[in-house]
């Protein structure tokens, strides 16, 4: 089954394929709520870095995007040896902030496990204040939102 094919919340994901293992399981034989974390963490990265901002870019110009806030959905529980799709978006922001949709779906019953919004302000990397998105970020963001078909 292609990708793309999968229920998405939205138009043209960036996807990561994940296969859940034992390594990712909780007490309860499900996978940990912070994993999920940690998992949208990784394709955020990966999805930003295809689009233009590596992190030796942000470095080179003392930015970073941190996480102000994070709203999330368990829907259903995955479990060990569940092959996942992991799709992001830029959906919103302005020259300090960018916001992110994430959205898990089970390949096996095309289920989705979790929604996800993240809100983000643009730091300098020195003093940890906000500060406006370099060029770079903005032109990667621009491009996302645009991959996305939404409008900032």
């Amino acid at each position: 089954m292609p990708r793309t094919a999968l229920p998405w919340d939205l138009p043209n994901p960036f996807i990561s394929r994940m296969s859940c293992g034992m390594e990712h399981l909780d007490r309860l034989g499900h996978v940990n709520n912070v994993q999920y974390i940690h998992w949208l963490e990784d394709v955020g990265w990966q999805h930003i870095t295809q689009l233009g901002a590596p992190w030796e870019a942000w470095k080179k110009h003392g930015a970073g995007m941190a996480v102000t806030e994070t709203h999330i959905q368990y829907l259903a529980a995955a479990k060990a040896n569940d092959l996942i799709y992991i799709g992001t978006w830029l959906t919103g922001g302005d020259r300090l902030r960018m916001t992110r949709h994430f959205q898990i779906i089970r390949v096996a019953d095309k289920r989705t496990l979790l929604r996800a919004d993240m809100e983000y302000v643009c730091i300098d990397l020195n003093t940890g204040k906000p500060r406006r998105k370099p060029p770079f970020l903005e032109q990667a963001h621009q491009a996302g939102i645009s991959a996305s078909g939404h409008c900032a």
